[in-house]
């Protein structure tokens, strides 16, 4: 998925949404450098392996959507680091284990 070094770069981008296609492969770490973003959505799509826990560097993230894929192994316990977060999809996927404590620490989750 978009893994040339140049778009993993763009340190400004507030919102990605790529749902609803037929995207395969995995969510690179890469992405982690997204700084400024607010908003991550891929859902329905065919996304496998896991969650990247270098995600939890989107100190402004506040909706994250990655439902209906075929992605695996277990919720990172740094995302707990998103305080902002209010929406958090990751229904219908292949995903074991249990919530991680630290997502208690989410407050704006409606």
């Amino acid at each position: 998925l978009f893994r040339s070094v140049g778009f993993a770069a763009m340190a400004g981008l507030r919102v990605f949404h790529v749902g609803g296609n037929q995207l395969s492969g995995t969510l690179p770490a890469a992405y982690g450098a997204w700084g400024s973003l607010s908003a991550f959505g891929v859902g329905s799509n065919r996304l496998t392996g896991s969650l990247p826990p270098e995600y939890d560097a989107w100190a402004q993230l506040q909706l994250f959507v990655a439902s209906v894929n075929q992605i695996s192994g277990t919720l990172p316990r740094e995302y707990g680091r998103w305080s902002r977060i209010a929406a958090f999809d990751v229904m219908s996927n292949k995903l074991s284990g249990s919530i991680p404590a630290a997502y208690a620490l989410w407050r704006n989750i409606s």
